[in-house]
């Protein structure tokens, strides 16, 4: 796990591996907001492209299915929309994909924060507007 925070850009990237556990990530994104550099205005990227696993959950269950699960919780506990910048979602499976937006569209029904799950760091850097699509 690992938080890297751009202030030239105004962004902060937060990037998940191998297994961990829900509590191991929410207390990375809690180290975030508590980083003196840090400001609720910047953009956020959860990167989970590198995530096996919850070491929480029961073994077996389809990552995808994890990291639903693991949306909800963070979401109920209002931690990772806690900021007001954008928030975008990095997922490793098109699975993940599937459910991380089916989640993503009914959390936007309880919290309006402009937020979004993509496939690849480069779309998910492009919808922020740290680079811009059009230079490629």
């Amino acid at each position: 796990m690992s938080i890297h925070i751009d202030t030239g850009e105004n962004v902060a990237i937060l990037t998940f591996s191998g297994e961990v556990s829900r509590e191991q990530i929410l207390g990375t994104v809690e180290t975030l907001f508590e980083h003196p550099e840090f400001n609720e205005d910047f953009a956020r990227v959860y990167d989970f492209t590198g995530l096996h696993s919850f070491t929480d959950f029961k073994r077996g269950q389809p990552l995808g299915e994890q990291l639903k699960d693991f949306l909800a919780e963070a979401s109920q506990r209002r931690l990772m929309a806690r900021a007001s910048g954008k928030m975008a979602i990095v997922v490793p499976t098109d699975f993940s994909y599937g459910i991380s937006r089916a989640y993503d569209a009914f959390a936007s029904n309880v919290n309006h924060q402009d937020r979004g799950v993509f496939r690849t760091m480069d779309e998910a850097l492009a919808w922020i507007r740290l680079v811009n699509p059009d230079d490629d």
